[in-house]
């Protein structure tokens, strides 16, 4: 087996696609793949392709919002193809709205009720500070205090 030297060959794409590009028609060829970069590295500009993946991303998201909303789907190569209804999926979406604003509402009512006990607190943590014990003074029918107001 000889060793030939070849001209550069510039593969660029996604890096899903370069693996299985690679793997269906360089590797059981006896071809070594070496980075241009590491070779050519003095005279010539070579920089690594820079893939976006927001797409991914997104799709990613989207499939995470199918599966937690229940919408079937069935994925051919990197395509999605919806299996319910339009109507279905309408109702599925409004489920989860109705919900959110339940929980929305819970939210709030929670902080009116958060808000108020922190008064309650602010009102009696005054006394925390003296050396009375707070247990006796609910049981007193009558209480005399002095109040006093400094100019």
């Amino acid at each position: 087996m000889a060793i030939e030297k070849m001209k550069l060959l510039t593969i660029t794409g996604p890096e899903k696609d370069l693996d299985r590009f690679l793997a269906r028609n360089l590797l059981d060829s006896d071809i070594q793949m070496e980075d241009a970069k590491k070779i050519y590295n003095k005279g010539w500009k070579f920089e690594y392709y820079d893939y976006d993946y927001t797409i991914q991303d997104n799709l990613k998201k989207c499939k995470n919002l199918m599966e937690n909303l229940a919408i079937l789907y069935r994925e051919e190569y990197s395509n999605l193809y919806i299996e319910n209804t339009v109507s279905q999926i309408e109702a599925k979406i409004e489920h989860v709205q109705n919900a959110y604003v339940e929980q929305k509402e819970q939210v709030k009512n929670c902080q009116k009720v958060k808000e108020e006990i922190l008064q309650k607190i602010a009102s009696v943590e005054k006394l925390n500070n003296m050396e009375i014990d707070i247990k006796k003074i609910y049981d007193l029918k009558y209480i005399k205090f002095r109040y006093r107001k400094y100019c």
